[in-house]
């Protein structure tokens, strides 16, 4: 049996797909397999970045709660497997602990997705403590998967773990953006600036390219009821009001989100940092010409092609001017990743 420990699925981040996609391949490939579900607080972001901060961990204790009573009615067997879609997970450790305590022997798997050796991740003040606890949680997983080799290395690197670590890719499905694609042709002279609006990201970046585009009409896409909610950036946020060139959408749905970047010709990136880059691979799916930050797992994704790379403002400018001149699209580096599930549960068998 796999037990899988996923993330609550919340419609304004890419958790609801992750839970309807890995059921999908998971009855596809033949697995006998069942989910363990937490309990939700409530469906919005209120503090935190990704997800929200008390609404995660609630879910995550919930869950296992769920796994202590499955030990105790002694259901758990010799040779299961256990997935959490999210290797911080608070909790976890009480499963190989069981499992040794009940004698049964048990197979442990996770997806990490950053953490406090990252130094752009919110979690990276938190690292006098959280070291310790990213490696047990680490040590006690047959195999982790990440989803690029920049990843695996900035986690070798940083918390000195052995090569258990199994690069994957994010899970994707294409064919779920596929409907919303339109014609090269019929693309508006457009970019769209999806990242959330956090530090990392570099928003204030995003306002000085903009406002020395005045040609150009830029989108800026958030699920978040407001663009942002942190004091520092607040400013930055109504800088970007101010531009007659740059439209912002707050609070909408990934389908509308789909839509505006459909119809724009390119995608903008400001992120100082970034393991992997879901916005990236969607736009690339949608047809966008990606204009990213050289580096990172940046250029894994797109085959290092220099064509869409800058290492300062000046060149970013001059890489969306060529960009929305191109009429090339590129989906075929964001269908590598429609694979990424099944490589993990291929690793997990």
């Amino acid at each position: 049996m796999l037990y899988v420990l996923p993330l609550e699925p919340m419609e304004e981040r890419y958790t609801e797909q992750w839970y309807r996609w890995f059921k999908e391949e998971l009855e596809a490939a033949g697995e006998e397999f069942t989910y363990i579900d937490g309990e939700q607080m409530d469906t919005g972001v209120e503090v935190g970045t990704v997800l929200d901060a008390a609404g995660t961990n609630y879910w995550k204790m919930t869950q296992m709660a769920k796994v202590c009573r499955l030990f105790k009615e002694r259901k758990v067997k010799d040779g299961d497997r256990f997935f959490t879609m999210d290797l911080w997970h608070p909790g976890l450790e009480a499963i190989p602990y069981m499992a040794e305590l009940y004698g049964v022997h048990v197979r442990i798997f996770g997806f990490l997705h950053a953490g406090s050796y990252y130094t752009e991740d919110f979690a990276e003040p938190m690292a006098q403590w959280a070291k310790f606890f990213e490696v047990g949680w680490a040590r006690m997983c047959e195999k982790i998967f990440v989803g690029s080799e920049y990843h695996r290395k900035l986690f070798m690197r940083s918390r000195d773990m052995e090569a258990r670590i199994v690069v994957t890719g994010n899970p994707f499905k294409s064919s779920e953006l596929a409907p919303y694609r339109i014609p090269v042709e019929a693309k508006k002279r457009q970019v769209i600036f999806p990242n959330r609006w956090d530090k990392e990201k570099r928003p204030a970046e995003f306002v000085y390219i903009s406002r020395n585009m005045p040609d150009v009409h830029f989108v800026v896409t958030t699920s978040r009821r407001t663009l942002t909610n942190d004091p520092k950036l607040k400013w930055v946020a109504e800088e970007a009001r101010k531009l007659s060139n740059v439209t912002i959408y707050e609070g909408i749905s990934k389908a509308q989100y789909y839509r505006l970047a459909a119809e724009s010709k390119v995608y903008l990136s400001t992120s100082i940092d970034e393991t992997f880059g879901y916005c990236l691979v969607e736009t690339l799916a949608l047809g966008c010409y990606p204009v990213v930050r050289h580096g990172f797992s940046y250029c894994e994704i797109l085959a290092n092609d220099p064509r869409f790379f800058y290492n300062n403002l000046r060149e970013a400018i001059e890489r969306i001017y060529e960009g929305l001149e191109c009429n090339e699209t590129f989906e075929h580096l964001a269908t590598y990743y429609d694979e990424s599930i099944p490589r993990m549960i291929a690793a997990m068998r």
